[in-house]
């Protein structure tokens, strides 16, 4: 019984170290269930609220509407 308790908490952990690898080697924002974790600072730039990247504000032919 102690045996596979144990088992079961090292597999848990194997596994969520693998997630977290993933997402650090990903280099990608998290974002939520709406995908759009993000502020928009005054000079247009979309700011993501997790990591601090930024990106230019979309321009007219962008295609964002």
């Amino acid at each position: 019984m102690l045996q596979t308790i144990l088992l079961s908490i090292v597999v848990v952990g194997v596994v969520m170290l693998a997630l977290a690898l993933g997402y650090i080697l990903s280099g990608r924002c998290i974002s939520g269930t709406c995908g759009r974790p993000e502020d928009t600072v005054e000079s247009g730039e979309t700011v993501c609220r997790t990591c601090g990247r930024t990106k230019p504000a979309a321009g007219p032919d962008s295609g964002d509407a």
